[in-house]
């Protein structure tokens, strides 16, 4: 285990080297959360102009009365749709320019948005796949008890994994979800730990970055009587510093998503990697395996724009 962890931290050293050759790549984070204010905000004004607003949070509130209600499950539904699109195209916007730096080439911004948008149909079924998925299964766990809620969450958990390389397939085979979902789910049973353990450490890097954050909201609320403008800079430095986490962590999530897919299929190391860090993570465990890459090597599909 300790192996395998020093082995997730180096992973994460390099993708962090790679993302300081190319910074411009924080953007899609950026332009994706103000993607989704955006979408929310088309949703979420008719409703208030309505003066259902309060049914609104009521509903996202478990509220018993309102979680029936149809308006509120087809607009809460319009919402996962496109902010999973949204998080979907730019996470192929991202995941494509990651692949043209590993190939050695210097990936601009634009590069990025012209792979997502060629590919934009794709992207659109998969979202509405994965979204539809996750609703209904968000749903049933939100609405069953004891052991089928159980159930529920951990098909959500299962689903959630076996999607894993489907964003990175959308972005090299530009084939459907089916296609694209039987791809990933054969990458990740070839996945040895190092793969889960580097993105496990990219949550805890995450959670160990943004816990002084939570402790400077407690401690700005304290303070907001007693010494309100120090308060509010608490208070405002705390929001930078989890959003800048979140954008720092989702950008090197890709990357390292990404790196670990061309290596799995390809066979190559990608630039900036060395064998050492992703030699032992993935396992050739049986001939099927190895002839997976070999075909995905001759595949029509492969390739970048």
């Amino acid at each position: 285990m300790f192996k395998k962890i020093k082995a997730a931290w180096r992973l994460m050293v390099i993708c962090w080297r790679v993302l300081m050759l190319d910074k411009e790549l924080l953007i899609f984070p950026i332009l994706s959360i103000a993607a989704l204010a955006l979408t929310t905000g088309v949703v979420v004004w008719p409703i208030y102009l309505a003066g259902h607003l309060d049914t609104l949070l009521a509903w996202f509130n478990d509220d018993p009365e309102k979680a029936n209600n149809v308006t509120m499950i087809f607009a809460s539904y319009v919402v996962y749709v496109f902010t999973t699109f949204v998080f979907v195209f730019f996470n192929t916007a991202l995941i494509a320019c990651a692949r043209i730096r590993f190939a050695g080439g210097d990936p601009t911004v634009m590069d990025g948005l012209r792979a997502a948008i060629s590919r934009l149909p794709l992207v659109f079924v998969w979202a509405l796949v994965t979204a539809t998925v996750g609703f209904i299964l968000q749903q049933s766990a939100k609405r069953t008890d004891g052991l089928a809620s159980f159930i529920f969450s951990f098909l959500g958990g299962a689903w959630t994994i076996a999607a894993f390389f489907v964003v990175p397939v959308l972005v090299a085979d530009r084939v459907g979800p089916i296609k694209a979902m039987k791809t990933s789910v054969s990458l990740i049973r070839k996945t040895w730990g190092e793969a889960m353990v580097a993105h496990i450490g990219l949550s805890a890097v995450a959670i160990v970055t943004i816990l002084p954050a939570f402790i400077l909201i407690g401690a700005g609320a304290m303070l907001l009587d007693a010494v309100p403008v120090l308060a509010a800079a608490l208070l405002v430095f705390a929001v930078l510093l989890i959003a800048l986490t979140a954008l720092v962590i989702t950008t090197l999530d890709a990357i390292l998503t990404s790196a670990l897919y061309v290596y799995a299929v390809d066979g190559k190391l990608p630039a900036h990697f060395d064998g050492a860090d992703l030699e032992h993570a993935f396992s050739q465990r049986d001939p099927k395996s190895a002839q997976h890459v070999e075909d995905h090597d001759h595949s029509p599909h492969g390739g970048d724009d």
